[in-house]
């Protein structure tokens, strides 16, 4: 029992640590939500968010793009037919809106065709199509429940001009309480790839042939840029919150494929 008591208590002081640092990171992120940097400035970057039915929280994702310190100077919404509002939303934040055409059942996972698993062009295509009709030469993929802290897209993109052909941030769930949510906050960087939210140059995109359409297609697309150099950047400062639901792939194969 003496011996359990010293790794209790250094249990204990690390998990009162990450959990603090998990609180300030969701006050960084949602203060984005409620005003604008102090500073401002356009950035070569295009934005590409697929997006279906997505009225709930396209709007979070654009405000907090919009109050940064870099704002893109694109945005794309790839609307997969939506039939609520997300095409309106997106078109009053000024954004480009692009309708994906309709996707095809595929099989496959992960690049492993003989894994047999149903998957739609839904996703792939929507970020496909977004990124070669982008007008800059470096693209922000992402979710359309994503909410990114101030600095996120600048620290992103000083990384990329640093030299980085792969950048993630840093993510942190926003709809569980703040225990769970820190452990989504360390789980993210386990084996699989934090690919939600990646910032790439166009060149690279064209070269590995964009995403394939197959499940995980973001997390496959990072695992391919990343093997051309070898390694990739996670910004530390660079803060983003998500929300811990993603469109059921049923909804996307009845919906795009149909």
């Amino acid at each position: 029992m003496a011996r359990l008591l010293p790794i209790l208590a250094g249990a204990s002081s690390f998990l009162g640590v990450s959990f603090l640092q998990c609180h300030r990171e969701i006050q960084r992120i949602t203060s984005a939500l409620s005003r604008r940097a102090e500073r401002q400035q356009l950035a070569p970057v295009s934005v590409v968010i697929p997006a279906l039915e997505e009225e709930k929280t396209l709007e979070l994702t654009l405000r907090s793009l919009n109050n940064g310190t870099y704002i893109p100077r694109e945005i794309i919404v790839v609307d997969s037919h939506s039939r609520d509002r997300t095409a309106q939303i997106a078109r009053s934040w000024g954004c480009r809106v692009l309708q994906v055409p309709a996707g095809e059942e595929l099989w496959g996972m992960e690049g492993a065709p003989e894994r047999r698993f149903v998957w739609t062009t839904g996703v792939a295509e929507a970020r496909n199509l977004g990124a070669r009709e982008a007008r800059n030469g470096v693209i922000l993929f992402t979710d359309a429940d994503t909410v990114f802290a101030h600095e996120t897209l600048e620290e992103m993109f000083r990384a990329v001009l640093d030299g980085a052909r792969l950048v993630h941030p840093v993510q942190v769930v926003l709809d569980k309480p703040l225990p769970l949510a820190t452990v989504f906050r360390f789980a993210e960087y386990g084996p699989r790839k934090p690919a939600r939210t990646q910032m790439v140059r166009r060149e690279d995109f064209l070269r590995v042939g964009g995403f394939k359409y197959i499940y995980r297609e973001d997390n496959f697309f990072a695992e391919q840029i990343a093997a051309l150099y070898g390694w990739e950047r996670i910004v530390r400062r660079g803060l983003i919150g998500y929300l811990h639901r993603r469109t059921p792939f049923q909804d996307w194969m009845v919906h795009v494929a149909r």
